[in-house]
């Protein structure tokens, strides 16, 4: 026998699990302590020897959720498979299943273990690894005293043991010295005793057979007399019945007589007279319906005419017309914006014809555009600085030509230098603090002749004369400066490409050109920008005002002039039209339901008059000088009909009895 699956709902504590296939002979459970080996080892005995306890409130492997015990096993035993499935509900139940077929086993032991007890399977078959643990001394301890002392398994008993319990069991069952009262005994006296009432039983058994069958030849022969006695009561009843049923014959044929040909009558209503009534009320209110509907056909056919081409052409542009509507917001903004672009660039060209009159001699010009922002902003500014040091070093120089004139004059007195220079220095330094720009220019000159004059003050006390060679050699380097200058300002010019600023100037060039040319550039950056934006909305509006102006021509509307009152038109219209095509159609609509329905009532009024007129042919064959009196006739003549047709049911009932 080897297993091939072992599987579980719920037992102990494995919950829906299943162990996957098992091909070998030997098989290894592992895991940690409380993951589930002890429950798996009693489980393997409860598929074979079943559920002990077998209630599921002693049981302590039923799941406690309150789900009942479930176990089940795939076995191969000598090439066949088995399966068996157990269950702990209210009772125990189990499974059986090989080739197809099934058994009930219940809570019994497999058949194929049912040599082997459950106790002989958990001390032999199933050890556990302590008991495997050969070395331990206790196990040793156990099997000295299972070898030497005569003790043995729980399961097996001693032989003299047994051989009592077999002879005591014998003496109870038969006894061959007759003492006693063995169970043999006991049964021989039942026995005869049975077979005395067995005797008695078939006497009365015999005259019980008797006595039912006399009685069945009485109730033959009950049963005869009383079918002789029905036919003398029925023989009996017809000779009475004779003379009525003449009667009722004669009775018959002059009521027949006197309903006439025409009878049965059932195709002319019972209430022809009601039925006409009806049919003539019917009629006048099926018309007046028609006249009424007819009318209000009129009226929708109105309706209909109403929507026209021009109507059916602006509903065509529907999906246009929407577009246009939701751009209506969008359109008006561009609008604002374009007005608001359109007053920013008259207030940029303002401002840069106002700073340009100022900063470019003879005023601004829009042809200084391009060249102004093509002027690179770096290589002025590089250019601009190099003028600048070029101008304080000729002041330098210039201060310092004019303490050496001075000095190398007879009238220069070194002495009175020194006290003129700390003054001149003064004075410069309080120039340069102030804002203006001549002020500052001033203030340099000062300050530079200033450290001129302290400068040969303090150098030339002895009153030495300087050399005409000295004063010759700085007037070399101040013409040199002067024409490095002239240079520097005709760069800047061209640099500016021939722009004539204001600023351009020997005595007041410096950063301030700088901060025209960024100054006018800037406008010029606004004024392009602004423009560009206003030209992009410029382009968009005209060419949104031609689709709505298209549009406005393809409706085949006048035009307003302006894109919003277009758009205004076109979407009234639209409205208009639409509102005009919803009430054509259901208009439409409702003149197919009352033609639809006049068409019915006609068809009724046709059935009406057909049955009228059916109804007036088939009392023409009856007595009378009008309507009235032909209709009675034909009630007294159905009267009759009914009458005769009775008897003759009567006749024929009477006539089968």
């Amino acid at each position: 026998m080897r297993f091939e699956k072992i599987s579980t709902k719920g037992f102990g504590c494995l919950k829906d699990w299943e162990s996957p296939k098992i091909y070998g002979n030997i098989v290894v459970v592992y895991g940690r302590n409380e993951s589930g080996k002890s429950t798996l080892f009693n489980m393997v005995d409860t598929i074979f020897y079943g559920w002990s306890p077998a209630t599921a409130q002693k049981h302590p492997y039923v799941p406690w959720d309150g789900s009942y015990g479930e176990c089940s096993a795939d076995l191969l035993i000598d090439d066949r498979r088995y399966y068996v499935g157990r269950k702990l509900m209210s009772r125990p139940t189990g499974i059986l299943k090989t080739d197809n077929k099934s058994v009930d086993i219940g809570n019994d032991t497999l058949p194929m273990v049912e040599d082997i007890s459950r106790d002989i399977y958990r001390e032999v078959y199933a050890l556990t690894s302590e008991e495997l643990n050969l070395p331990s001394q206790i196990l040793w301890e156990k099997l000295k005293d299972q070898l030497l002392a005569g003790q043995y398994y729980s399961f097996i008993r001693p032989a003299s043991v047994v051989i009592k319990a077999l002879e005591d069991e014998a003496k109870s069952l038969w006894r061959p010295d007759r003492r006693g009262k063995p169970k043999s005994k006991l049964l021989k006296k039942e026995l005869a005793a049975l077979r005395r009432e067995l005797s008695k039983c078939e006497e009365r058994d015999r005259e019980l057979y008797q006595i039912e069958e006399r009685l069945r030849n009485y109730e033959r022969r009950l049963d005869e007399l009383i079918q002789e006695k029905i036919e003398l009561t029925a023989y009996i009843d017809w000779c009475e019945n004779i003379l009525p049923i003449e009667r009722k014959k004669e009775e018959l044929r002059s009521l027949l007589e006197e309903a006439g040909e025409g009878a049965p009558f059932a195709h002319i209503p019972s209430n022809v007279d009601e039925r006409l009534s009806a049919i003539e009320e019917d009629v006048r209110k099926y018309k007046k319906e028609i006249e009424v509907k007819e009318f209000e056909i009129e009226k929708l056919d109105k309706i209909c005419e109403n929507f026209s081409d021009l109507d059916a052409l602006i509903c065509a542009h529907e999906r246009k017309i929407d577009e246009l509507v939701r751009c209506y917001g969008q359109i008006e903004g561009d609008i604002e914006r374009k007005k608001k672009l359109s007053r920013d660039l008259n207030t940029i060209e303002a401002t840069l014809r106002r700073d340009g009159g100022e900063l470019i001699i003879g005023g601004w010009k829009d042809i200084y555009i391009s060249p102004l922002m093509s002027v690179d902003g770096a290589v002025l500014r590089q250019k601009v600085s190099h003028y600048s040091d070029i101008k304080n070093e000729i002041r330098n120089r210039q201060a310092k030509h004019t303490a050496m004139k001075i000095e190398d004059s007879p009238k220069l007195n070194s002495k009175k230098l020194v006290p003129t220079g700390i003054l001149l220095s003064v004075l410069g330094v309080m120039g340069l603090l102030l804002k203006s720009s001549l002020m500052k220019f001033g203030g340099m000159l000062f300050l530079a002749i200033g450290i001129m004059s302290l400068t040969f003050g303090l150098t030339f006390k002895g009153g030495k004369s300087l050399g005409k060679d000295v004063i010759h050699d700085e007037e070399e380097a101040l013409k040199r400066l002067d024409a490095e200058l002239k240079k520097m300002q005709g760069e800047i010019y061209d640099c500016l490409h021939g722009i004539p600023f204001a600023s351009i100037d020997e005595a007041y060039m410096g950063e301030s050109i700088i901060v025209d040319v960024d100054r006018l550039k800037r406008h010029i950056e606004s004024l392009c920008t602004t423009k560009e934006e206003y030209d992009y909305i410029d382009s968009g509006m005209a060419k949104k005002a031609h689709e709505v102006d298209a549009l406005i021509k393809d409706c085949m509307l006048e035009s307003t002039q302006n894109i919003l009152g277009n758009i205004d038109l076109l979407n009234r219209k639209l409205k208009a039209a639409k509102d005009r095509k919803y009430k054509s159609e259901e208009a439409r609509d409702k003149s197919k339901e009352y033609r639809k329905s006049i068409e019915g009532l006609r068809a009724i009024l046709e059935e009406l008059e057909c049955e009228r007129a059916t109804i007036l042919s088939d009392l023409e064959g009856f007595d009378g000088n009008n309507v009235e009196e032909k209709i009675e006739d034909l009630r007294r003549r159905r009267e009759l009909y009914l009458k005769a047709q009775l008897l003759e049911k009567q006749l024929e009932i009477e006539k089968k009895n």
